[in-house]
């Protein structure tokens, strides 16, 4: 009986054991997920600290929950009896059995036997049973037992030797070593962060704690879009170093152990000391009556008393740490104030060098400007200055004229002048005169201020200086007052060439275009309608071709006027999009003067003299189709300057308060320092000069509010500004400004500075955002309705294949209902293609003409009753629309191109060159040709080469710039014609190929001197200049490195014989143009 009992027992709990195995392989199971799903997740985002602990917290607390449930599951199941059925399930008897027999047993063991008959079956039978018994799952069978106690075994080897499956652990491992394992505890890395200076190396090591089987390198990120990776080199006792060159900009590094990484490290580069900005002013003692300037740099030399007292104030830029001045043997430090500029004193005693230095961060000196210090004796010379005094204008020429008397008693030897440009503070100094060592003099004296390069609206301080003849003590220096002088700005320039040359009087041109081409239509009709030329029409062609000289005259005189404004543009005053418009409407101009015109003139003119009645009406005919276009294109060109013109007055507007805006914040900071009454008097005379500015910046507005009529956005946005006040108040503000330093209330008028800045700043954003809104609006308006006519163009494209499908069908009145529909379509879109063409240039008339012929298909489609014709029609039509769609795609490049910034300038630059280097082969071609120079071989080899080099030029100019479209058709023409300058040079080596070209040349002028005179028509010819003579219309340039005075053969070039009465040079000129042709 004791036997079975302890058996029984031992089963029990086996199977309580293989039961507790089972929730815990399932537990395991559950953990193995749930980590690996973290880990994945972990590696797929971004790993910022809130997603990651919110991932890890969530992993933990599904885990805890699973054990959890598992405990509370396996405690019911011990409730339950499950084991027991188990047991028994294992045993294969019924349910209930062992159980029951276990229990008796026990009770008959406590009643102190068993020999009960059933009791002794049972246990024997259980006994027998009991030992193949062997429960090992619940609630698994056997198969998913093992599976999870595998399961179980991998997570734990995972969890506690991830260095042991490293190598197979692939992306999982490696993310989990970067998030969970600690870094430092593997390397460190030396130095963490570094300050440079730019192009210095970066030194940097990389300390292992532990020993790995892997070795480190750095990843370096310059900010290039890219990280790059170095190799270490190993220095022994586990440290490696590596030496990263160069170091230009700010760098991140980190250092890299097999899949574990450092945080980044940043290596700044310390920004160099700059300085933006100086202002200079020696104080007293001064020279008597005198007043030395401010000066906005200290370069160049500067006189002074002994004693005198320069007070300096900078801003500079860069890791600054300290700022001072060497002069002589001290060093004058500099105090930065709250306002972050630097200032201080020094006080001048003996001639030398002066230096500014900025000692940076890392404790090197820069030198910022230097100066010559000369101290001068007490006793200089006089000068006074007559006229003109305070403020001046000086005309468009340039020239300042100023007056003078001056005396000393060693005698003056020079009178010169001073200057400083005030908007950027370059100044120097020029002698105009020598004194003669008179002891007075006195006179006039001109300075051309061209000579200082000075900008439009630029304010330039001059005055007067003499030296006189003291070799005793040296000579000595003194000063005049100083003298404002204002350059005309872009606004005067408008002025001058409207009202005193009347360069841009357009309208005027365009209605004389217009008169011409009514006058000519009259003599047209006119001849068609008498079939002869009587008086009135002779005297009326005389009228018109004087009319249409002078005419060209004047749009020569509007393209020099335009010139010189683009010139003044690349200076920088103007905007990219104004020069843009500028450059078109020269190039408009340059082709109203263009060759063909002057061709047809003169031939009307020869005409007149020789031809019938009959061709003088076809010539007419001619010319007054060219004069049609003359006015489109006087028309177009009108609307382009007038945009121009607003767009000069709001660039101009822009900058003018711009500079007022800037003097204004000087005022301020003046008010700030000034602590004495000549202080405050002086700000008082500043705030004037700010305040004349500003009255003449209202009268531009004026301008610029006329010039706005007409133009409903620009209007209606001046007219918002006008009405909200915002134009008025800095004026008003102003005012009070001198009123409160008129009574030394200097917290109010710092407070109303600073209140008139705010309004000029807000007034400035204002008229920013309007031009930047007023010039786009006209681009990106061409461009939206350029793109819907695309659009429309391409949905009737395929609509006509469509057709084709019927066609091809035999539904032939089908297509031919639908082919008129789409005739229909094409008129408005040719319409509204037509009035575009005069707001741009980049629109060809091909596209017109495409859509015509478009038009004509689908018409002829229409009436089709064959299927051939009709398919060639509708495959006419497909190929003129995908033409005009070609011309039209090309014009929206155009358009977008000419707007960049440097689009058209570059363009326009880069063309130039290559017109000079063309101009520069001509002169040498003319010169070689005219007999002053000679040929062999080497000689025209070179030629040829160089023509060439400047036709790849052109053609890779042409290449690069296609986007502009058919703007640039006519320079393949150009390229034709250098081809064939470049072959003739090429097979014309021998001088024998020279002359039989002369003599095709003389056979075919006299052909057709025997072809004038068989005609009956006798003409008296000119007088033709000889050899000697220079066309002035060729520019004499040679290329670099050719010496215009020398020869390159000694042989020199022979002429026949002329029998003909014409002139050597005229033989020269006409084969000049047969090469060129």
């Amino acid at each position: 009986m004791g036997g079975f009992v302890n058996r029984v027992r031992f089963v029990y709990l086996a199977s309580s054991l293989a039961l507790a195995i089972g929730y815990l392989g399932r537990f395991l199971l559950t953990v193995f997920v749930v980590v690996s799903l973290t880990i994945v997740l972990l590696y797929l985002i971004n790993p910022d600290v809130s997603a990651v602990l919110a991932i890890v917290l969530l992993s933990i607390g599904l885990i805890v929950a699973s054990l959890i449930y598992e405990v509370i599951m396996y405690i019911f199941s011990l409730r339950r009896g499950e084991v027991w059925s188990q047991v028994e399930r294992e045993a294969g008897v019924p349910e209930g059995r062992i159980r029951g027999a276990y229990e008796v047993c026990l009770q008959v063991s406590s009643a102190g036997g068993y020999s009960h008959p059933f009791v002794a079956r049972a246990a024997e039978r259980a006994n027998s049973s009991l030992k193949y018994v062997f429960p090992l799952s619940k609630p698994f069978d056997r198969r998913h037992m093992f599976l999870s106690l595998i399961a179980g075994a991998f997570v734990m080897l995972f969890v506690l030797f991830p260095s042991m499956i490293s190598s197979t652990g692939g992306k999982v491992v490696s993310a989990y070593e970067n998030l969970f394992l600690p870094q430092r505890a593997i390397f460190t890395i030396e130095p963490e962060g570094a300050l440079l200076h730019r192009g210095d190396d970066l030194e940097v090591s990389v300390l292992l704690n532990k020993g790995s089987g892997f070795t480190p390198y750095i990843e370096v990120d310059r900010g290039l879009g890219e990280v790059e990776r170095f190799g270490l080199k190993y220095g022994g006792k586990e440290k490696y170093t590596i030496k990263i060159e160069k170091i230009m900009e700010d760098t991140l590094y980190r250092g890299v152990l097999g899949n574990a990484k450092s945080g980044w490290y940043k290596a700044r580069v310390v920004r160099e000391p700059s300085l933006e900005y100086i202002r200079c002013e020696i104080t007293e003692p001064a020279y008597a009556g005198t007043s030395p300037m401010v000066r906005k740099s200290m370069e160049g030399e500067i006189f002074c008393l002994s004693g005198s007292r320069l007070d300096i104030e900078a801003d500079i830029g860069g890791d600054v740490e300290d700022v001072y001045i060497m002069h002589g043997e001290s060093h004058i430090e500099l105090k930065r104030d709250i306002s972050g500029m630097w200032r201080g004193s020094v006080v001048l005693t003996n001639s030398g060098q002066f230096s500014l230095v900025a000692r940076d961060i890392l404790k090197k000196d820069n030198m910022l400007e230097t100066a010559k210090i000369t101290i001068t004796p007490d006793n200089p010379p006089s000068i006074k200055l007559v006229s003109p005094k305070g403020r001046t204008d000086v005309a468009t020429d340039l020239i300042l004229t100023m007056s003078y008397s001056a005396s000393d008693d060693y005698g003056i030897s020079t009178i010169g002048v001073e200057y400083i440009v005030e908007t950027t503070g370059d100044g120097g100094r020029f002698s105009l005169i020598g004194g003669g060592g008179n002891t007075q003099i006195s006179g006039d004296v001109s300075f051309d201020l061209n000579r200082v390069d000075p900008l439009p609206g630029d304010t330039v301080l001059v005055r007067l200086y003499a030296l006189d003849n003291d070799t005793v003590a040296g000579p000595k220096v003194s000063y005049s007052e100083t003298v404002e002088v204002r350059i005309p700005d872009i606004v005067q320039f408008f002025r001058s060439v409207d009202g005193e040359r009347d360069y841009l009087s357009m309208e005027e041109v365009l209605e004389e275009g217009e008169a011409i081409s009514e006058m000519l239509t009259e003599i047209a009709q006119g001849m068609e309608e008498r079939g002869e030329i009587d008086y009135e029409s002779y005297s009326k062609m005389e009228e018109v071709i004087e009319r249409e000289k002078n005419l060209r005259k004047r749009a020569e005189e509007i393209l020099k006027g335009i010139d010189e404004m683009r010139q003044m543009g690349e200076e920088g005053y103007l905007s990219e999009e104004t020069l843009y418009k500028l450059s078109k409407a020269q190039e408009m101009l340059e082709e109203l003067i263009d060759e063909q015109t002057k061709r047809l003139l003169e031939e009307m003119q020869k005409i007149m003299e020789e031809l019938p009645e009959e061709e003088v009406a076809r010539a007419m005919r001619e010319i007054l189709e060219n004069q049609e276009e003359l006015n489109r294109r006087l028309d177009t060109m009108l609307r382009f300057l007038e945009n121009a013109k607003v767009e000069m007055l709001l660039d101009s507007l822009k900058e003018r308060l711009r500079r007022t805006i800037e003097e204004q914040k000087d005022i301020t900071e003046g008010i700030k320092r000034a602590e004495t009454e000549r202080d405050i008097e002086f700000q008082s005379e500043q705030q004037e000069k700010v305040k004349r500015q500003y009255e003449e910046f209202l009268k531009e507005m004026e301008d610029l509010m006329e010039e706005a009529e007409g133009k409903e956005q620009l209007s209606e946005e001046l007219g918002n500004i006008d009405e909200s006040g915002m134009i008025e108040k800095p004026l008003d503000s102003m005012e009070r400004i001198l009123e409160e330093l008129s009574e030394y209330d200097l917290s109010e008028a710092l407070s109303s500075s600073g209140m008139t800045e705010r309004y000029m700043e807000q007034l400035y954003e204002m008229l920013k955002g309007m031009g930047d809104r007023y010039l786009g609006v006209q681009r990106e308006r061409l461009i939206k309705a350029l793109e819907e006519i695309d659009w429309e163009l391409s949905q009737i494209q395929a609509s006509s294949s469509i057709l084709e499908g019927y066609a091809g069908t035999g539904d032939y009145k089908r297509a031919g209902e639908m082919a008129e529909k789409l005739h229909q379509l094409l008129g408005p879109i040719g319409d509204e293609i037509e009035c575009m063409m005069a707001e741009t240039l980049f629109l060809n008339p091909q596209i017109l003409s495409s859509l015509e012929e478009a038009g004509t298909y689908l018409e002829g489609a229409s009436g089709s009753e064959s299927g051939g014709e009709m398919m060639a029609n509708l495959g006419g039509a497909q190929e003129e629309l995908g033409r005009a769609r070609g011309q039209i795609g090309r014009a929206l490049e155009g358009i977008k191109s000419a707007s960049s910034p440097s689009g058209l300038s570059d363009f326009l630059r880069s063309l130039s060159q290559v017109i000079s280097n063309q101009g520069e082969m001509g002169e040498m071609l003319r010169e070689y040709l005219s007999g002053k120079g000679a040929f062999d071989y080497n000689a025209l080899m070179s030629m040829a080469a160089m023509q060439r080099a400047i036709r790849e030029s052109l053609e890779r100019l042409l290449s690069r710039y296609q986007s502009l479209g058919d703007t640039l058709k006519g320079l393949e023409g150009a390229i034709e014609a250098m081809k064939k300058i470049e072959g003739m040079l090429n097979e014309g080596a021998e001088a024998e190929r020279i002359k039989e070209e002369q003599k095709h040349l003389m056979e075919r002028l006299l052909r057709s001197e025997k072809a004038i005179k068989s005609r009956g028509i006798s003409r008296e010819r000119k007088s033709t200049p000889g050899k000697d003579y220079v066309d002035p219309t060729v520019p004499p340039i040679l290329p670099a490195g050719v010496n215009k005075k020398s020869t390159l053969g000694t042989a020199p070039m022979e002429f026949p014989e002329n029998p003909y009465g014409i002139g050597e040079s005229e033989i020269i000129y006409d084969y000049f143009r047969l090469l060129t042709q």
